[in-house]
């Protein structure tokens, strides 16, 4: 009894007000740990389409193909997809979509489950290079809040997209395992596995291999420690020569860059690259400013090392992050500068920027922790610390702001895109076709997946299919009317209209528009209905149309009843 009339009562008021504001500093620290993924999170729900796009008609699109032809070989395996060789993703997309069907939703659930699982990784290198709980618990809102920037969420609603963020994550595991108190014969085999799996999972996958070469623990031998490094170093070029037998420049891509000749344009290309992170007006400022302040850091860092060597553990991941972001930027703007500049904005390699803008509040948190008694450095770092927080979160509100308008064009886009695929066997001529991938043997790779029932979404039924290959009788306007179709000049039909299925108080779920020429019919355009009135207008893709006698008509498409109405309003184009 005497021993607890000394201590604080954990149950006693006092001691439940004590704890009170650290609960409420943890709930805090916590809750801005989890709402930017929580809001990445509601925007993928909101604005996910099950879609294949682009170049996911060539992986899992043409191996899935394959695979239900029975023509899938082990060469298709290893192929190329653009520059890299997608072993790894294939091995993982064949079992998962042939089981389950080809939805590409399972995709960006697994890109979503990637992106928590590097922020888990970030999580613990900040705790293994950061002394402070509270110092590493803003470090960490701060890295979470650029890791699920509204910039990503167009990657994230991208299927196929885990597959860039993983060497990243792969060379933060393997950071991690350099850290660790394990013997070097677990790191070499930890790294050496980490490495593999990145380098046929993603192109700059290559570079882990170099950047997290393993580290060896003051206890180890150096005898031991040589024929670890070596079996090492013998791994990575096995790996990396093996990448480049049959290697070829891919043919959608333009003739690299000449660093001498290009140097301009090249740095150009590499700050915009850095600096379109977020959404800003002068993105290549932005870029400069990004790297001015690691670069500054990686000195700060440097000079510390020199001084006192135990701090180099806190410092090196950080710069090994911001080592591989900036290899991989010099070596998209090499192979891209061809495109123009505005491939260097595109939001795919936010991806790969973000772990700069992190690699630097990593660093700059590490290099403060380690000013000791310099009060005037620290002084100026805590002012500069406040003043770049406060431009991130400016930069972060504005971009959600922007991307939330771009996120519902982006929807819109993809919505009548999937009208477009699902569509595609009943109306293989659609010019809009195209604008789902640059891939010539798509269109034989949906009609063989529909045909063993993987394609998701389903393609509209055969009778569907057979019932909008029919002209469209002249009759009343009980199911709605073609209004108008008129050539804008630059190769697009504007059309217009409404529709409300007969007997029922609802709009069709789609136009089927098509062209009546010299007494023949060709259905050539899907349009969705835009809201409850059942109205319709689109700019639709006919750069081949001569309107000189061509008759416009319309069928409306009830989907869930499997029927299909006449629009009224035939429309003749002018010549």
């Amino acid at each position: 009894m005497a021993g607890w009339q000394g201590a604080a009562d954990p149950l006693s008021n006092s001691g439940m007000e004590a704890r009170a504001p650290a609960d409420f500093r943890k709930a805090i620290a916590v809750a801005f740990w989890f709402l930017p993924v929580l809001c990445a999170c509601y925007f993928v729900w909101r604005h996910c389409v099950a879609l294949p796009f682009w170049d996911e008609w060539n992986t899992p699109g043409a191996q899935l193909a394959s695979w239900c032809r029975g023509t899938f070989t082990l060469s298709e395996l290893w192929s190329q997809h653009n520059e890299s060789r997608k072993v790894v993703p294939r091995l993982l997309y064949l079992p998962l979509f042939l089981s389950a069907g080809w939805d590409v939703r399972l995709g960006i659930a697994l890109v979503m489950a990637v992106a928590c699982f590097g922020s888990v990784a970030l999580y613990k290198l900040v705790t293994r290079t950061i002394r402070s709980a509270g110092a590493g618990a803003l470090a960490f809102a701060l890295m979470n809040l650029v890791l699920f920037s509204p910039r990503q969420y167009e990657n994230f609603l991208y299927g196929i997209q885990w597959e860039t963020f993983a060497p990243g994550f792969a060379l933060a595991v393997a950071l991690l395992v350099n850290l660790s108190g394990q013997s070097l014969r677990w790191k070499t085999i930890c790294n050496g596995a980490l490495a593999l799996l990145s380098t046929y999972t993603f192109a700059n996958g290559m570079l882990v291999w170099v950047l997290a070469f393993p580290l060896t623990s003051p206890s180890e031998t150096p005898r031991t420690s040589k024929g670890w490094r070596v079996a090492y170093v013998l791994a990575a070029i096995i790996s990396v020569g093996s990448y480049f037998i049959s290697y070829q420049r891919p043919a959608l891509s333009p003739p690299p860059a000449s660093i001498p000749n290009d140097a301009p344009a090249l740095l150009q290309f590499f700050l915009i690259w850095i600096g379109s992170v977020f959404r800003t007006p002068g993105a290549m400022a932005a870029g400069a400013v990004t790297l001015l302040l690691f670069l500054s850091l990686v000195a700060a860092a440097v000079w510390l090392t020199a001084t006192d060597r135990r701090q180099c553990r806190s410092h090196y991941p950080w710069v090994v992050l911001g080592a591989y972001t900036l290899i991989s930027g010099a070596a998209t703007a090499r192979a891209r500068l061809g495109f123009g500049f505005e491939m260097a904005a595109d939001a795919r390699y936010t991806v790969f920027t973000v772990l700069l803008v992190i690699a630097t509040i990593g660093l700059a948190f590490t290099v403060y922790e380690n000013l000791g008694d310099r009060a005037r450095l620290k002084i100026v770092a805590r002012f500069s610390g406040v003043v770049a927080g406060i431009v991130l979160l400016a930069f972060w509100a504005a971009t959600f702001t922007a991307e939330r308008r771009i996120l519902k064009k982006f929807t819109e886009y993809r919505n009548h895109l999937q009208l477009v695929l699902r569509w595609a066997d009943a109306i293989p001529e659609n010019p809009e076709l195209a604008w789902l991938s640059p891939y010539p043997e798509m269109r034989q790779t949906i009609h063989t997946l529909a045909e063993h029932d993987v394609l998701r979404p389903r393609l509209v039924s055969a009778t569907l299919a057979r019932a909008v290959n029919a002209a469209p009788p002249a009759e009343n306007a009980s199911a709605g009317m073609l209004e108008q179709a008129v050539p804008d000049g630059n190769g697009r039909l504007s059309v217009k209209g409404w529709t409300r299925m007969p007997g029922g108080d609802r709009p069709a779920d789609c136009v089927v528009v098509g062209l009546e020429t010299d007494g023949r019919w060709q259905p050539r355009w899907v349009v969705g209905t835009r809201s409850s009135h059942g109205d319709f207008s689109r700019f639709l893709l006919a750069n081949d149309v001569a309107p000189d006698g061509v008759i416009v008509k319309a069928w409306a498409v009830d989907l869930e009843a499997g029927r299909v109405y006449p629009l009224a309003g035939e429309i003749r184009l002018a010549p």
